[in-house]
């Protein structure tokens, strides 16, 4: 997937031009211009994905995975993302927590003397990175990761690997309205992605875009480039004679042909903005009209600035979209009916799935395995298609539908039980079909499970099942005083890391010959069902478990919640007093000489607190206060109430199966200003339960092996966010 995005406004460092063209030295030959940018700051920005609809998501590009091609010798300088259109290369791309580069403007062209023009005429150039991203991780709502040394709250996505394909300069900066160029890329274009022109030219000829091979979509884009340049040349103007002239004063040779950069850049941004404008004001009366792409519905303002639309081709668009659309109309061919996606579709609804649900939706279900047609956009013509020749299947015996896999994968529908399972059995869809059926039921159960530590848990990822250090750095010491002539200071912080990892969590069972045979299919849902809360408990029991178990923290040699760190309050009762306490604790947590000023944001009870603690947070007064004023001062901090089972009955350590003792009366406190826990999964599963099925075929029996894994762990990252009372 490619990122052609533009850095936000404060995050870009327009491009410092150091010679015009033409500039020489002595008598060698001319100078070229050469730059020096920081192409990309390391922080959000809001561009276009090709591949994956993210809306108004913000990304961030982890520059800790990022690659750069080249080793960032020859990275290729484009004007405005166009391929066609190179201007330079870079010679240095030192990439740190930002991407900073420096190049030459090497090949000759109006562009080029435009950029070189621009900027010595004083005109601010903008820069933005083409990135190939391989890896996209999705941050939920509230959750948070630090990328690029920066702390980022979701909801946000997160180029985790990718490569840098180019850096473009563009006469506009970014800002919150304006759309980076998805299309122009340097990687071949998948065939399959098209753009408005080209998927308006496929429509008029009377076909359907979103059905037509990738061999017709080809053809039809020669024919459509072949029809642009065609009308290019028509419109060519015919050469005119040039009138005489009045003779004028005599200047330098060539200075008639001499364009003004500057006036060139203003009278094409003074056309822009009228194109733009007239494009708002066209489908404003048409009532914002939207247009599905790629699955995706978009406004068609939004795509007509992007693809450079005039305003004839917008208003017809708009007015084509503005009318009612009548239900689609889908093959009903056994060919387009009869698939393994619909046999697929049959079996879940079957077991009960919802394939309407988000769950099957983004990058995570992706990762869990979910098959395209699911992960298709609901109103999508294939997930539409594929569901309603599902409904066929959802009240079939499993056998039936077991003989469908075998006429489907063979050619051939086998009749009795043994020749069922012997068919069916021999070829390879048999372990995709129960396994893309029981991910999607594990997954649903996994979902519904209420898990109290999202919010003020962070989340993250490691590559594998080893070690990996969080390291830590000691706040910086206050600013010294400077009198002139003066030297600063050098800085001295203490610096650790605490040590997270993730371990596998599985469980498996088999469907055999008997359960097939008796159609007990309620056995394998019950039993998706059944892994998928196991997996929906894991995070919360391991959670909690840590907070119970208090740790050993690296920084301190000390358990997690300590008298000596302030960590671990004198036993109270949960109540007003004892709430203020732990308060203006909080607020005092000092990092060697910063005062922090945590704020609290989450009170964490067991069971028999839940209530109390509902009270003393939410209640606009008090009562029984000895003549102090009835306000509540708790309730001005807006402090959200947890409660979980687990504080009070504790927890099996789902590691070493030991209790960690729980307790009714205890109570923690907890901030959101800074990490507390750190619940780490395994990178490329989606943070999600993922389900392997194996055939049994191998062993001698007709039947599946299932096995449900999680990948997670969590640890205690930094304790001084968080206090402990014991209660009374």
């Amino acid at each position: 997937m490619w990122i052609t995005g533009e850095a936000a406004a404060v995050e870009i460092e327009t491009a410092e031009i150091d010679a015009a063209p033409g500039e020489t030295d002595g008598d060698a030959k001319p100078k070229l211009p050469t730059f020096r940018t920081r192409a990309y700051g390391g922080g959000l920005m809001r561009p276009n994905v090709a591949g994956v609809s993210t809306g108004s998501t913000p990304i961030v590009i982890d520059l800790a995975g990022a690659r750069i091609a080249r080793n960032g010798r020859g990275t290729p300088i484009l004007f405005a993302h166009d391929k066609k259109d190179p201007i330079g290369h870079t010679d240095r791309v030192d990439v740190t927590t930002s991407i900073d580069a420096s190049g030459v403007l090497s090949v000759p062209g109006k562009s080029r003397d435009k950029v070189a023009g621009g900027a010595e005429g004083g005109f601010r150039w903008a820069v933005s990175v083409g990135f190939q991203a391989t890896e996209l991780e999705y941050l939920a709502q509230k959750e948070r990761a630090t990328v690029n040394g920066r702390l980022i709250t979701g909801p946000a996505y997160i180029a985790r690997r990718g490569t840098l394909r180019e850096i473009s300069f563009l006469p506009i900066g970014a800002d919150e309205s304006a759309s980076a160029t998805v299309s122009a890329t340097l990687a071949p274009l998948d065939p399959l992605i098209m753009t408005p022109e080209l998927r308006a030219y496929i429509t008029a000829a009377g076909f359907n875009a979103d059905e037509i091979s990738d061999d017709q979509v080809e053809f039809f884009r020669s024919q459509h480039n072949a029809s642009i340049e065609a009308e290019a040349a028509e419109d060519e103007p015919v050469p005119k004679p040039k009138p005489k002239s009045a003779p004028v004063t005599e200047v330098e040779a060539g200075a008639g042909d001499h364009v003004d950069p500057i006036a060139e850049l203003r009278a094409q941004y003074a056309a822009e903005t009228q194109r733009v404008n007239r494009i708002t004001a066209i489908c404003a009366e048409h009532k914002n009209p939207t247009i599905k792409l790629q699955g995706v519905d978009r406004p068609v303002a939004e795509v007509a600035i992007e693809a450079g639309w005039d305003v004839t081709q917008t208003e017809l668009e708009a007015l084509r979209a503005s009318r009612p659309t009548a239900p689609a109309a889908h093959s009903t061919g056994r060919s387009q009916t009869f698939t393994i996606d619909a046999v697929n579709a049959g079996l879940m609804m079957r077991c009960g799935v919802d394939i309407e649900a988000t769950a099957f939706r983004g990058m995570a279900a992706i990762e869990a395995g979910t098959p395209d047609w699911l992960n298709a956009d609901v109103n999508a013509e294939r997930f539409q298609r594929t569901a309603e020749a599902g409904r066929r299947f959802r009240h079939s015996h499993i056998m039936e539908i077991l003989a469908s896999v075998a006429e489907l994968e063979t050619g051939t529908r086998p009749h009795g039980k043994t020749a069922i399972l012997e068919a069916a059995f021999s070829t390879n869809a048999i372990a995709s079909l129960f396994g893309t059926t029981v991910g999607a039921r594990t997954l649903m159960a996994f979902r519904e499970v209420n898990d109290t530590t999202q919010g003020w848990t962070r989340n993250g990822t490691v590559p594998d099942f080893e070690e990996h250090g969080r390291h830590q750095l000691e706040s910086m010491e206050s600013f010294d005083h400077l009198p002139a002539g003066g030297e600063a200071g050098q800085a001295s912080r203490a610096a650790w890391k605490e040590i997270v990892s993730a371990a596998r969590y599985a469980k498996q069972w088999q469907i055999d010959e008997q359960d097939l045979i008796g159609d007990r299919l309620g056995l394998l849902t019950r039993s998706a069902q059944q892994a998928g809360a196991a997996a929906g408990r894991l995070r919360p029991d391991l959670v909690y478990g840590v907070m119970l178990a208090n740790p050993t923290m690296a920084r301190t040699n000390r358990a997690a919640f300590h008298l000596t760190d302030g960590t671990l309050l004198t036993a109270a009762a949960l109540s007003g007093p004892a709430m203020s306490t732990a308060i203006a604790s909080m607020m005092k947590q000092k990092d060697g000489d910063a005062t922090l000023n945590l704020q609290p944001t989450h009170l964490i009870t067991g069971a028999e607190l839940s209530d109390t603690a509902v009270q003393l947070l939410g209640s606009a007064t008090l009562s029984n206060d000895s003549g102090k004023g009835a306000n509540n001062p708790i309730a001005r901090y807006g402090i959200t109430p947890v409660a979980d089972a687990r504080i009070s009955n504790g927890v099996v350590n789902p590691t070493t199966k030991v209790l960690q003792a729980g307790s009714a009366t205890a109570w923690f406190l907890v901030s959101t200003d800074g990490e507390t826990i750190e619940i780490v999964t395994v990178e490329g599963t989606g943070a999600t339960p993922v389900t392997m099925v194996t055939n049994l075929r191998g062993v001698g029996k007709f039947g599946v092996q299932i096995e449900s894994k999680y990948d997670i762990g969590a640890k205690i990252v930094e304790n001084r966010t968080m206090r402990k009372n014991a209660g009374a």
